[in-house]
């Protein structure tokens, strides 16, 4: 894990059964009635925090594997990043 002091670290929702379909995650959490299907950005999110990791070392491991350069990416995925906060599929920890 790449957390510091004061840097938040974000990871998957341990308690989430996934399953691969196609090129996107089917994820089901706890509680929850109806699963949720990720695709594009969304799953190589999801994929890349198999480990957990800071925002900015997240950005610059997509950056990196994509090609894309690291402000582009981080204004393309920060609102996906909270959107899968918001609905529980991550969580962020200080």
């Amino acid at each position: 894990m790449d957390a510091t002091v004061g840097h938040p670290v974000l990871s998957q929702q341990q308690a989430a059964l996934t399953r691969r379909v196609g090129s996107g995650v089917l994820i089901l959490l706890p509680l929850c009635d109806d699963p949720v299907l990720l695709d594009g950005g969304a799953t190589a999110i999801w994929d890349a925090l198999q480990r957990p990791k800071t925002r900015q070392t997240l950005i610059t491991e997509l950056s990196t594997r994509y090609g894309t350069p690291a402000d582009e990416l981080a204004l393309a995925a920060e609102p996906v990043i909270s959107d899968l906060c918001e609905r529980g599929l991550l969580r962020e920890q200080s």
